[in-house]
C-alpha cells in the first residue's frame, strides 16, 4: 500500500489485477493504496494535514536552496581574496633539500682586506697620456658640509656658487656631491645639503663663514672611521656653524 498503513497485501485479497499492479510498477507517478487508507485520505482532516505538509516541506525547499547559494556564493568571495592576497605575495624560495657543496663563509673571511693606501707620482713626463687629477683620496682635501638649498640646486650650482665664493680659478678642482638617499625623490625634499671637496690649501677660507652665502649652514665634513670608536670626536661632523 503506498497509503498511510504502508502495509502488504496479497494481490487475490485486493479487486486490482496483476495488470494493474505491473503498471503501477511501471509508472512512477501511480500509487495503489488500500481501502482503509482510500477512505481516510478522502476525509478533510486529512486534506488540511497533507496542504500543510506539503507547504511546510516548500518553505523548508526553499530555505535549504537560499542557504546553500549564500555558503557558494561566501565561498567564491573568499577565494577571490585569497586569490589577491597570494598574487601579492614573493614567490617561495626554493631550498635543497640535499646538503649543498658550497663551503660556508666564515666570519673572518667577511672581513674586508685591509688596503694600503695608493702612492701618487711627483716626475714630470712629456707622454701623450692624459692623467686625471686625483679627487678620490681624503687626506689632501677639505671637505665641508654645505644645506639649506631648495631641492632645485644642482652639483652644477653648487660647484659655481663655491668657485666665485671662495675666487677660484677655472682649473680648481671642486669634488660635489648631493647627500641624499638612493633613488630618494628629490622633488619631494624640503631642502637638500651638499659634501663639498677643495684642496687642502683652502682650508682656512673654506671654513671662513665671511666666504659663504647669508643663511647658508656649513661645517666641516670628517669622514667616519669605522675602525674609531662611536665616542670618538673626530667620526661625524664639528660644530655647526650658520652664515647670518
Amino acid at each position: 500500500c503506498n497509503g498511510l498503513c504502508g502495509e502488504s497485501f496479497h494481490i487475490h485479497c485486493t479487486s486490482s489485477t496483476q495488470q494493474h499492479m505491473r503498471s503501477v510498477q511501471d509508472v512512477p507517478n501511480l500509487f495503489w493504496r488500500c481501502d482503509g487508507c482510500v477512505k481516510a485520505m478522502e476525509t478533510p482532516e486529512y486534506r488540511t494535514a497533507f496542504r500543510a505538509l506539503c507547504e511546510a516541506f516548500r518553505t523548508v525547499s526553499e530555505t535549504q536552496t537560499k542557504a546553500i547559494e549564500e555558503v557558494k556564493a561566501e565561498l567564491a568571495e573568499t577565494n577571490e581574496k585569497i586569490d589577491q592576497l597570494m598574487s601579492k605575495l614573493p614567490d617561495p624560495k626554493v631550498e635543497p633539500t640535499w646538503p649543498s657543496n658550497k663551503r660556508r663563509r666564515s666570519s673572518s673571511s667577511s672581513v674586508k682586506p685591509e688596503v694600503p693606501k695608493a702612492s701618487v707620482g711627483r716626475k714630470v713626463m712629456k707622454s701623450a697620456v692624459p692623467i686625471l687629477p686625483t679627487t678620490d683620496g681624503h687626506d689632501d682635501m677639505v671637505w665641508i658640509w654645505l644645506s639649506s638649498f631648495p631641492p632645485t640646486v644642482t652639483e652644477d650650482d653648487i660647484r659655481v656658487m663655491v668657485r666665485e665664493c671662495l675666487s677660484f680659478d677655472d682649473d680648481e678642482i671642486i669634488d660635489v656631491k648631493m647627500l641624499v638617499k638612493k633613488d630618494a625623490d628629490i622633488s619631494k625634499l624640503r631642502a637638500v645639503s651638499f659634501k663639498v671637496g677643495v684642496d687642502l690649501k683652502h682650508e682656512e677660507t673654506a671654513l671662513d663663514g665671511d666666504n659663504w652665502p647669508a643663511g647658508v649652514s656649513f661645517r666641516e665634513f670628517v669622514f667616519y672611521d669605522r675602525k674609531t670608536s662611536g665616542d670618538d670626536q673626530s667620526s661625524g661632523f664639528v660644530k655647526n656653524r650658520r652664515v647670518e
